[in-house]
């Protein structure tokens, strides 16, 4: 049934190859977090698995925070995960947000108020764009400064080029 679709998920733009059959008709990514994670005010999770990646374009290492995009265009990102505060914490809130070379993109943060012993679901989709010339970085990041430490579990990101 995948005959002819590419499966590479390689470290780094440099080592981007086509397939023996034809470039791949998909770009697409899904990354997951398949434990919990504490992560840091302004840190990126990591993602340990790589589900699905069916792309030339766009590359990750499993346990890294880092999705490399290669190819100028036109991207979609979305992420989804469960958040809580780190043991000890008081009433706060939690967030997730996407960052393109260390920058959040605007808008793409998802952000409740959360108790000592609350989990809230996040999610969050942004598109955006890849100019010509540049390799990007797309993170997912924990961008609350008001919150020391956040826990987040079953996180899923999926990464496709969408033009």
């Amino acid at each position: 049934m995948f005959d002819n679709i590419c499966n590479n998920c390689l470290s780094n733009c440099s080592q981007a190859i086509s397939c023996n059959k034809r470039k791949c008709e998909l770009s697409i990514l899904n990354s997951v977090t398949t434990s919990s994670v504490e992560v840091q005010s302004g840190s990126a999770i990591p993602f340990n698995a790589n589900r699905v990646c069916l792309s030339e374009d766009i590359f990750h290492v499993a346990g890294s925070s880092d999705f490399t995009i290669c190819t100028p265009g036109v991207y979609k990102a979305t992420v989804t995960t469960n958040a809580r505060l780190s043991l000890g914490e008081t009433i706060n809130s939690v967030s997730i947000a996407l960052a393109v070379n260390s920058l959040e993109i605007p808008g793409s943060r998802a952000n409740d108020s959360c108790g000592p012993n609350d989990t809230r679901n996040l999610t969050t989709q942004v598109v955006f764009v890849i100019v010509n010339g540049t390799t990007a970085i797309l993170t997912a990041i924990n961008p609350n400064t008001n919150t020391p430490l956040t826990v987040y579990d079953n996180t899923n990101i999926i990464v496709e080029k969408i033009g």
